[in-house]
C-alpha cells in the first residue's frame, strides 16, 4: 500500500523531516505521534505531494510517488483531511460535497450522485445539506471534510488531528465512522493524532516522531498507552 524509505524534507535549509521509514498495508490503521512541531502534518504533505521530499522514496500502490505532483497522488487513491479541516465555509454542505465528486471526474465510473453510503456514515450531513458550512459546529465540519474526502473513493485516507476541538461525543461518532469505513470500504488509514486513547481504539500500529525522525513504533495492542505517552512529553 504506502512505502516510506528514508524520507527527508526541509524548509528552505532548515531540515523538518530526517530519514522517516515507514509503511501502511492494506486494510492498516496507522497513527502517527508526537508533539507540536515534530515535523507530523510535514510528514503527511509530503506523502500526498503538498511539500517537496528533499530525499528518499514514497511508493504508493507499487507506483514510485517521489517527486509527482499531488494530483497524481490523489488519481492513484490517495485523500487528505487536513489540519483545520480545509472545508469551504461559504458554500453549502451539499456543494462541498460535490466538490469532492468533481475531484474523481477523471477516475473511471465517475458519477455525480451523491451514494448514500455517507449518510450512512454521517447521518447528520443528510439534514444539513442546504446549510452553509461555516456554520456548523466543528464536530459536524470534521464528518463534512472526511465525507467529501470519502467521495474522492481513495484507498488511503489521510487525517490529520480529527480530533482537534471536537467535544468527546462527537469524537466518539468519527471514531465508529473510521471502524466502518475501514470494515466496511476496505480503506486503510493514516492518522495524525495527540488524543492517545482515540489513537489507540482506532489504529493497528504507531510511530512516534521526535523532531522530524522516528523514535519509537509498535502495535498499538501489543504496547502500553502510558509508556508511549511519556516519549511525548520529552
Amino acid at each position: 500500500m504506502l512505502t516510506l524509505d528514508k524520507v527527508s524534507a526541509r524548509y528552505g535549509l532548515s531540515p523538518v523531516l530526517s530519514g522517516i521509514s515507514l509503511s501502511a498495508g492494506d486494510g492498516e490503521a496507522i497513527a502517527i505521534l508526537g508533539r507540536n512541531g515534530a515535523g507530523k502534518t510535514t510528514l503527511l504533505r509530503a506523502i500526498v505531494g503538498l511539500h517537496p521530499v528533499h530525499q528518499g522514496r514514497i511508493v504508493f500502490n507499487a507506483q514510485e510517488m517521489t517527486g509527482r505532483p499531488a494530483v497524481d497522488r490523489a488519481l492513484a487513491g490517495m485523500a487528505y483531511v487536513p489540519q483545520g479541516r480545509g472545508i469551504f465555509p461559504h458554500l453549502s454542505v451539499a456543494e462541498n460535497l460535490r466538490v469532492g465528486i468533481v475531484a474523481r471526474r477523471r477516475r473511471p465510473g465517475f458519477d455525480r450522485t451523491l451514494p448514500e453510503h455517507i449518510f450512512a456514515l454521517f447521518p447528520a450531513l443528510k439534514a444539513m445539506l442546504g446549510r452553509k458550512a461555516g456554520v456548523l459546529s466543528g464536530g459536524e465540519q470534521q464528518q463534512l471534510a472526511i465525507a467529501r474526502a470519502l467521495l474522492c473513493r481513495p484507498s488511503l485516507l489521510l487525517l490529520d488531528e480529527p480530533t482537534e476541538g471536537i467535544q468527546p461525543s462527537v469524537v466518539e461518532q468519527i471514531e465508529q465512522a473510521l471502524q466502518a469505513i475501514r470494515r466496511e470500504l476496505a480503506i486503510s488509514l493514516l492518522l495524525v493524532e495527540q488524543y492517545l486513547e482515540f489513537a489507540w481504539s482506532v489504529a493497528d500500529r504507531y510511530y512516534v516522531v521526535q523532531k522530524g525522525s522516528v523514535v519509537d513504533q509498535g502495535a498499538t495492542h501489543e504496547s502500553s498507552m502510558h509508556e508511549v505517552a511519556k516519549l511525548l512529553t520529552v
